[in-house]
């Protein structure tokens, strides 16, 4: 199990290093008046808090890469197993 948590721990670090800044308009803004703000396309409000809900945006980015470390130590794993099977039926 501490092997797995070395694991993601690595791949959050990494992925918070290698994250690229969120965007307000790649999740849906529209530019909103002459002050630079801008506001979602859904209510036409400025800094929506359901639309621009930062926290659960980058809640929901952390699952995603916790899930494919998981995702990738599972993958590991099994293809070990089959290359270990895979030698010994060419052994014999």
């Amino acid at each position: 199990m501490s092997q797995l948590k070395n694991v993601l721990v690595f791949l959050t670090m990494a992925w918070l290093k290698d994250r690229q800044p969120l965007n307000a308009y790649v999740v849906g803004a529209v530019p909103g008046d002459a002050k630079g703000e801008y506001k979602c396309d859904t209510h036409s409000k400025v800094n929506c808090a359901k639309c621009f809900d930062w926290v659960r945006i980058i809640k929901e980015e952390a699952r995603t890469v916790e899930e494919e470390g998981r995702w990738l130590v599972a993958r590991n794993k099994w293809m070990d197993r089959v290359d270990i099977q895979s030698k010994a039926i060419a052994v014999q």
